[in-house]
């Protein structure tokens, strides 16, 4: 049984660059989900999952959301389309034995919070997992909150494969020419876009499979200076067999902001 609660944590896990004190600010925003284990381990769900999922939580001036409902801190839904803070990893070659058969006492252990971070290259202990669903979905999945009187302009951000994306697409005999896992991210000013960027995650082809494993940095800055920040997954999964594979694993992001009051 999942344990939720309604939080805001109000603290910046690493600001740099300011140039001026006062009410007229520059810095650079580098944003990282590690430091919140304990929350997640007092607040989320049972150990096994190593999970919490809340209906937002801020990290600086940036406020993430998910549509699970709640009310007096009881959950009166199980939607769960947006943000959860996981901690659990399990690279995904550990799934398979040397022949690339799959190993089942290892698969039984996969959920789908969980990062397929085989080289564990950024050191991540805590991230964040996005899950989209084909409606009721959170109006927007991160919002800037000082936009009424400063700008954020991201520049990147670190991506990764849940661990059950990373089986379907290792798997012997399970994803077909024409499977894949998109991400594209766009960008807002009110209602006005700024500007998109889309990133392939997974895909299958005649020519050659690919799969991303470990946390990547990738170039948003197409995006502009933005209010809202929104991801929108499009995927096939031929063989899937129902099974939602609509997620992936967000560590870091990057900005420039700018603040004047």
């Amino acid at each position: 049984m999942k344990k939720i609660l309604v939080c805001i944590i109000a603290a910046f896990l690493a600001v740099s660059c300011f140039k001026d004190a006062g009410f007229e600010t520059n810095y650079t925003l580098d944003i990282s989900f590690d430091g919140i284990e304990g929350l997640i381990t007092e607040y989320g769900s049972d150990k096994e999952d190593s999970t919490a999922i809340l209906p937002m939580f801020g990290i600086g001036p940036l406020v993430f959301f998910n549509s699970i409902g709640m009310d007096e801190g009881v959950v009166v839904n199980d939607i769960d389309g947006g943000w959860t803070l996981s901690m659990r990893r399990q690279p995904a070659s550990s799934l398979f034995d040397a022949e690339g058969n799959e190993i089942p006492e290892q698969v039984a252990l996969v959920t789908p919070h969980c990062a397929a971070d085989t080289a564990q290259a950024r050191g991540v202990n805590s991230y964040a997992v996005f899950h989209q669903l084909d409606s009721d979905m959170p109006e927007h999945d991160i919002e800037f909150t000082q936009a009424g009187y400063g700008t954020c302009t991201p520049s990147r951000l670190y991506l990764t494969n849940t661990t059950a994306v990373a089986r379907y697409f290792m798997a012997k005999d399970k994803a077909v020419p024409g499977d894949h896992l998109t991400v594209t991210v766009t960008g807002y000013l009110g209602d006005t876009q700024t500007g998109k960027a889309k990133f392939e995650l997974a895909y299958c082809s005649e020519v050659k499979d690919s799969v991303m494993l470990g946390w990547r940095p990738l170039d948003i800055s197409a995006l502009g200076s933005v209010q809202y920040i929104d991801f929108e997954i499009d995927s096939q999964f031929s063989a899937a067999e129902g099974e939602d594979l609509d997620y992936f694993c967000l560590d870091g992001l990057s900005a420039s902001v700018h603040v004047k009051m």
